[in-house]
């Protein structure tokens, strides 16, 4: 009975006294921390439960949390974001209805959130049509782009292209020149900076076929002067055939044919009548470009003069 009596007077004592803090005596609450993933990578959002918090002697009245890196909070579920990587201990402070306090403590890892990984396995080749073909392995999960830098024989490494996220491959097209070595490299970005860059891939471009240069044959007789212009723009061959009459002419006919060669825009023949001296025949046609060896352009011109034989005259153009 006495040491009921003395318990109960102790209760009272601290009671009236305001006395705030027993930690280690049986009147003290038992203060859980409870985290629900304790490592995570900035700016990490962490969670915090004390509701396994208990009291033998009554109930858990306040929950009073210091987070570890300047910031607190109060009830028995709280949340924190760390938006700085370190080491933090979490304390939570308990406090009954005798207002006997106790504390636990637990940690928090929050690391910095990781750079891409870096792209791997880099080719480049050279496609049919001349451009550079690029293909790679994303290594990464997180990146916002990749940047793809490019170096050649009068320059070092610069950036031509930046892709957005989840690219594996690009076309490079921006000012190649032929018989010319080339060489790439990528890596990935996001806002915390870039991967290292992948192994570079070099790769030469194909040498230029020699070009038809602008070519002009020109024939005649006493009835008429015939010119062909065989003109070369980029992979557009034009054959321009202008006849032009010394008398007068009942006829004028020309036929264009081809050898290996191929007709891609044009007709190939054409005539007129009645003609003054003077007076021109002029047409065109375009050639396509072919990868054959070469092509022969040959030209059959008849001219009938009035009250005279026909005159014929033939002319022919190698393209090379």
């Amino acid at each position: 009975m006495r040491s009921i009596v003395s318990l109960s007077l102790l209760i009272l004592a601290l009671a009236l006294s305001g006395c705030a803090v027993l930690e280690g005596t049986k009147l003290a609450p038992v203060a859980v921390i409870e985290v629900i993933m304790q490592k995570g990578v900035a700016p990490f959002e962490a969670h915090f439960s004390g509701v396994a918090s208990h009291d033998l002697y009554g109930e858990v009245v306040s929950y009073e949390w210091d987070f570890g890196e300047g910031g607190s909070g109060s009830g028995a579920i709280v949340e924190h974001v760390y938006r700085n990587p370190g080491t933090f201990v979490v304390s939570l402070r308990v406090e009954n209805s005798l207002g006997i306090q106790n504390t636990a403590r637990a940690t928090v890892v929050v690391k910095e959130k990781p750079v891409p990984d870096t792209p791997s396995g880099l080719v480049a080749s050279v496609a049919d049509d001349g451009s550079i073909e690029l293909s790679w392995s994303d290594r990464s999960d997180d990146e916002e782009g990749f940047q793809i830098e490019r170096s050649g024989p009068e320059s070092g490494f610069e950036v031509i292209e930046i892709t957005d996220s989840n690219m594996r491959d690009f076309v490079d097209k921006k000012d190649l020149e032929p018989d010319t070595e080339y060489c790439y490299r990528v890596r990935a970005f996001n806002d915390d900076g870039e991967s290292d860059y992948s192994s570079p891939a070099c790769v030469t471009t194909e040498a230029a076929s020699e070009p038809i240069d602008d070519v002009t044959s020109v024939d005649e007789n006493d009835v008429v002067t015939v010119t062909r212009t065989v003109m070369v723009d980029g992979d557009t061959i034009t054959v321009e055939v202008v006849v032009e009459a010394k008398v007068e002419l009942e006829l004028l006919a020309v036929v264009e044919k081809l050898e290996s060669l191929e007709l891609s825009n044009g007709e190939l023949t054409t005539f007129a009548v009645n003609l003054q001296p003077g007076d021109t025949l002029m047409f065109s046609y375009e050639i396509a470009d072919s990868e054959a060896d070469g092509g022969t352009v040959f030209g059959t011109i008849r001219a009938k003069p009035v009250d005279a034989d026909s005159e014929i005259l033939e002319l022919t153009s190698t393209l090379e």
